[in-house]
């Protein structure tokens, strides 16, 4: 599993607003790996307000083994 497929499922999840820690749980399933092949694995996925976001915005904050840390923040306008 990709990066990118990963954070597509964090931001699903936010998007859908289901439980944060099932899609945590299920993307660790699968290996995640770097350009080169190593591995890596999601060590913790959170909304914002939960990873002390100073935001009233939607999102997932996903931190990585590898030290990484990806947010996705969801802003609606209308």
């Amino acid at each position: 599993m990709s990066h990118e497929e990963i954070l597509e499922r964090a931001l699903r999840a936010a998007v859908e607003e289901i439980n944060l820690e099932d899609v945590a749980e299920e993307a660790g399933a699968e290996p995640l790996t770097d350009e080169d092949g190593a591995s890596t694995e999601v060590v913790e996925v959170l909304t914002l307000a939960d990873a002390g976001f100073m935001t009233t915005d939607k999102g997932v904050s996903v931190r990585l083994s590898d030290g990484r840390q990806f947010t996705i923040e969801i802003k609606r306008y209308r």
